[in-house]
């Protein structure tokens, strides 16, 4: 069974593949799309982001971007992304 964490981290990481690759995902949108906090949300892109997971872009028009190709991804890599030490 997952964690609710892990759980989170799946869907905010299956919005962010399912974004056109040339565009960001900001963090107040996965809020909304996830009904979770933004300080919540920001944990979450936080662990995926030390992981190597997305990249994050500041300034207008920035946001998160997944770096990892999708073909090299797997749902247990995701997983152990937030699984709680």
């Amino acid at each position: 069974m997952l964690n609710k964490r892990a759980a989170l981290g799946l869907q905010v990481l299956t919005t962010i593949a399912s974004a056109p690759s040339d565009k960001t995902i900001t963090a107040n949108s996965l809020a909304s799309v996830t009904g979770v906090s933004l300080s919540y949300i920001e944990g979450i892109l936080k662990d995926a982001r030390e992981q190597g997971l997305i990249r994050a872009t500041r300034g207008p028009g920035g946001g998160y971007q997944l770096v990892v190709s999708l073909d090299q991804l797997s749902v247990w890599d995701v997983v152990l992304c937030f699984n709680p030490k």
